[in-house]
């Protein structure tokens, strides 16, 4: 029986190893009843290369080679991350659709799986494709961008949370300047201030329940108050990119993708400077650059969250420069509210001026849409 492919197939390729292991063999009402429909996320490439070179995988080929052994007659296969070996055909009798415009790109593939042998450490199963078996670059966009947690782009409409912030831990890592107020004033004036922030699609809005006349009032004209408010405003406006989606290529960019030693590449345009993105294999954005005559970029990491990625990190020089001492740090963990993932404990680390700033989100409110 084949099992659904995400938990593995393990039937059909539960023993790899045994090169001279003779092959099933089943009726027809047998291998009816072993027909599932699936769905597969794979590179569509030649057979050769992956047959006699078992250190060959899903990112690491090349393209050159793909399309030099396609267009040599090489049938066409999915390579999946783990290693399995799917022959997409169409559902025409005789077989006449031709794939070889796609080879070496990421695809999805949908359709019947049927009938999986063990051969030589590789898993071969064939699979009847319905309609187009691979994916264009801008539907494989939508599908990248369909695996991020973006909740303002779902039904979320705004949240609203208190600010949690202690200025005598603050200072056990940043190093004091002197205009923040002295530690009397800090713990008496300051702390006792509850600020709460307010974010939509478009604004975080920062506020301490006082006017401005109020602040002004305050130890050297209200400078910690302003400070912290800028460090949850600026680390929350770098979050809402990721809230929104906006970090990728709106849906209707033309891009491309190919494949890199690190998973995939994706690559654009921006007015008239062109942008890469790196990808881990799982389509976890790693890293994008602006390129041009002074490079600007920046590094991220993604974590599992139950509707799709979360930002975990990301990192950008203040000049453009990703280099140690230079860099701005913003880190997330994450809450449920009503259903919604929202950011919990935020650290903004400004490696330049030796600050960290971390405060906690508490007693979230989420409005979202029916």
């Amino acid at each position: 029986m084949i099992r659904p492919l995400k938990i593995g197939l393990l039937t059909c390729c539960g023993i790899l190893l045994a090169a001279s292991q003779s092959p099933q063999t089943t009726d027809m009402a047998g291998a009816r009843a072993n027909v599932s429909n699936e769905t597969i996320e794979g590179l569509l490439r030649d057979v050769a290369c992956p047959i006699q070179n078992l250190d060959n995988h899903a990112t690491s080929m090349s393209a050159k080679c793909v399309q030099d052994c396609a267009k040599g007659g090489s049938p066409l296969v999915i390579l999946t991350q783990d290693g399995r070996l799917y022959f997409p055909i169409s559902a025409k009798m005789p077989d006449t659709d031709q794939r070889q415009p796609f080879s070496g790109r990421p695809t999805l593939h949908s359709g019947e799986i049927r009938g999986c042998r063990p051969i030589v450490r590789r898993c071969f199963c064939v699979m009847l494709c319905h309609g187009q078996a691979t994916t264009s670059d801008q539907a494989l966009l939508n599908q990248v961008r369909e695996k991020y947690d973006a909740p303002f782009n779902r039904n979320l409409q705004s949240f609203n949370c208190a600010v949690d912030f202690s200025w005598k831990e603050h200072f056990t890592e940043t190093t004091r300047v002197g205009d923040e107020g002295t530690d009397e004033e800090l713990e008496k004036t300051f702390q006792p201030i509850r600020n709460r922030v307010a974010v939509t699609r478009q604004n975080v809005t920062v506020s301490s329940g006082l006017s401005d006349d109020a602040i002004n009032k305050l130890p050297h004209g209200g400078m910690a108050e302003g400070l912290l408010e800028h460090a949850v405003q600026k680390s929350l406006y770098t979050w809402l990119d990721a809230g929104t989606g906006m970090f990728l290529p709106n849906p209707d960019t033309p891009v491309s993708f190919e494949q890199s030693p690190s998973g995939y590449k994706l690559t654009f345009k921006v007015q008239t400077s062109n942008v890469e993105m790196d990808f881990a294999p799982d389509m976890r954005l790693q890293s994008a650059t602006l390129k041009g005559s002074q490079p600007t970029g920046f590094k991220t990491s993604f974590a599992s969250g139950p509707q799709g990625f979360l930002l975990a990190t990301l990192t950008r020089g203040e000049d453009g420069k990703l280099e140690p001492g230079n860099r701005l740090i913003y880190t997330y963990t994450y809450q449920t509210v009503d259903g919604v993932e929202l950011p919990e404990h935020v650290a903004v680390i400004r490696e330049s001026h030796h600050e960290v700033w971390r405060y906690t989100l508490s007693g979230c409110i989420a409005k979202t849409s029916k």
